[in-house]
């Protein structure tokens, strides 16, 4: 089966119709492992599982352990719990929040959580590079949240972009370089389930690279 890749429009009604045809088509083996990946590396988990790390390799065993799980909530467990219920209520219509004005509340959620998971590393000054991950949270989710007023940009791409840009800063290219396949699959599962124009997708690994690249050039990220 194959569809030409369409024109996005303001509702995003053709990405919508084609998306729901591929993922509703039980004889496309692609399309299932690109929505288990998405689902697998969602933004939210990529960001707990990244913050737990950080602090784990910052810290010793118990204040990781602490401050992974209270950024993991914060980031990550609130926001999730927000587009569960609104999709219980039938204000959204899937996990991924396939048009614009579903994501409107959840970015102003995840923003409000990373400011306070920044928060608390400052005041209670927690793991350093956690702070920083936090800063470049708070930045990324308030440029996805705005560009979103207008456009629908790629969450998934801008979440694996700042994950894989952060650990090459905090722990050497080497190690960053081994994350970059899962930034490959993420824009090959987005493209595959018809999430996202190629447009999006690249704006989104902008969006996600720009605070971690800025703030390690200002020495931020040391």
């Amino acid at each position: 089966m194959s569809l030409p890749y369409p024109i996005y429009s303001q509702k995003g009604n053709i990405l919508d119709r084609q998306s729901r045809v591929l993922e509703a088509t039980p004889s496309l083996a692609p399309v299932r492992l690109a929505r288990i990946y998405s689902n697998l590396f969602s933004p939210p988990l990529v960001s707990a599982v990244l913050g737990f790390a950080i602090a784990w390799a910052e810290l010793s065993f118990w204040p990781g352990l602490m401050w992974g799980a209270t950024f993991g909530v914060l980031v990550s467990l609130v926001p999730v719990l927000v587009v569960v219920y609104l999709l219980k209520t039938g204000r959204v219509s899937d996990l991924h929040m396939r048009h614009q004005h579903e994501r409107h509340l959840p970015y102003m959620i995840s923003f409000a959580g990373a400011g306070l998971a920044l928060g608390a590393t400052v005041a209670i000054d927690g793991s350093p590079l956690l702070r920083g991950l936090a800063v470049c949270n708070v930045v990324g989710l308030g440029a996805l949240g705005i560009i979103n007023v207008y456009w629908l940009i790629s969450n998934h791409s801008a979440a694996m972009m700042m994950a894989t840009a952060f650990v090459g800063v905090a722990f050497g290219a080497q190690v960053g370089l081994t994350l970059t396949p899962l930034v490959a699959l993420t824009v090959w599962a987005r493209l595959s389930l018809r999430r996202h124009t190629p447009a999006q997708l690249v704006a989104g690994l902008l969006v996600g690279a720009a605070p971690v690249l800025i703030l390690a050039n200002l020495g931020y990220l040391r």
